[in-house]
């Protein structure tokens, strides 16, 4: 006797009928309730309606208010575009001023996009005009909660996040961009622009063709690649790993303890200077030193073909002031703001704003480092 099949019924019939052997009864077969999925496409669609899609067109100064966002894109050609935790709940955008074509604010569900709808994503933005040569250009500012993930991106404009406690990702032409005071995970792309990362905590990642590129802050993992830009790493921690490549750029890196890395350090044809000591004539120009026995081993990988390499200790208590001796402060960037808004953000200890008056700025409040974009 054959095992019947589940959801099948088996009839016996005799040897001399037409049809001998074990058939399938199909007036047993289950049958399937749709119901259920219908419920649950019906579902489907009421929850898409009740996404919230908005959009708007600007063509002049105006100010926007949504609700609360979990993510938002920016993008901009030229001009500028400030992005600012404050206490809201929602969002805030301020468009200050406007040039040539409209920009478009569009609210998908979570998502708010400000600028220029990129196609291909954010590569394809920044490859669509790499060689923009038009007008537009715009002035923007948009407040947000500090746990909103944010993405940036400008092609000749300047840009700043500032306060943010979720993803940052900021890429640049040739604009000048700087994140001051991030909490958790940054992403840097440049092509000719100048990226500064200031008082970050967490990891970092940056990518650069011939911008220079600067950081500073608790800096926890760092990858860093460029091929001419010059790179200043400033932690006032000492990172689990941090590794630096380079083909014609100089590398400053200033940790305070370089006695608890492990390096592996190679400089071709530039200086190699390690903790005020320079090395000279090693094979292929590189210098390895194996951290502190029995303590979990923190990393410093530097590769560069024609820059110098220097790693400096720094101090551990307070942000540096780059005016070490031995010439260091040369090598460091020099931060002027000969025309930045006089209403500097609260608690970000940085002159950037949206107000019309303009004040000569120098330096940084509080004896901290005077470190932010070049002359604006």
């Amino acid at each position: 006797m054959i095992a019947p099949h589940a959801g099948f019924c088996l009839l016996h019939v005799p040897t001399s009928g037409a049809c001998p052997g074990p058939r399938r009864d199909i007036s047993c077969d289950q049958k399937r309730d749709t119901s259920r999925s219908r419920d649950r496409a019906g579902h489907r669609r009421n929850a898409r309606r009740d996404m919230a899609t908005e959009n708007w067109t600007v063509t002049g100064p105006q100010t926007i208010d949504v609700g609360p966002v979990a993510r938002l894109d920016a993008n901009l050609l030229n001009g500028r575009i400030d992005v600012v935790v404050h206490d809201e709940p929602g969002v805030r955008v301020e468009v200050h001023s406007i040039e040539g074509r409209p920009l478009e604010v569009r609210l998908d569900g979570d998502r708010l996009t400000v600028g220029y709808s990129p196609t291909g994503g954010w590569q394809g933005f920044l490859d669509s005009f790499r060689n923009y040569r038009g007008k537009d250009r715009a002035d923007v500012y948009v407040g947000v909660p500090a746990h909103v993930r944010v993405k940036l991106a400008t092609v000749r404009g300047d840009g700043l996040v500032a306060g943010t406690q979720a993803k940052v990702s900021v890429a640049t032409v040739g604009g000048s961009v700087m994140t001051t005071q991030t909490t958790g995970a940054v992403r840097v792309d440049t092509v000719s622009g100048e990226v500064t990362v200031r008082d970050h905590v967490g990891t970092l990642v940056m990518d650069s063709v011939s911008g220079d590129l600067t950081a500073s802050g608790a800096l926890t993992d760092v990858k860093l690649n460029t091929v001419s830009g010059n790179v200043t790493l400033d932690s006032s921690a000492t990172p689990d790993v941090m590794n630096v490549n380079a083909v014609s750029a100089d590398v400053l890196v200033r940790v305070p303890e370089p006695d608890a890395l492990d390096y592996t350090l190679r400089c071709v044809s530039g200086r190699l200077v390690v903790d005020g000591v320079e090395h000279r004539g090693t094979p292929g120009g590189s210098y390895r030193q194996a951290g502190p026995s029995g303590t979990p081993g923190k990393k410093l990988q530097v590769n560069s073909v024609s820059g110098n390499v220097t790693v400096l200790r720094g101090e551990p208590t307070d942000a540096v002031a780059w005016d070490a001796p031995g010439g260091v402060a040369d090598s460091a960037p020099a931060w002027s703001f000969d025309d930045a808004p006089t209403d500097a953000y609260p608690g970000y200890g940085a002159p950037w704003g949206t107000a019309d008056s303009r004040a000569t700025w120098t330096g940084a409040p509080g004896g901290g480092p005077a470190d932010g974009p070049a002359d604006r």
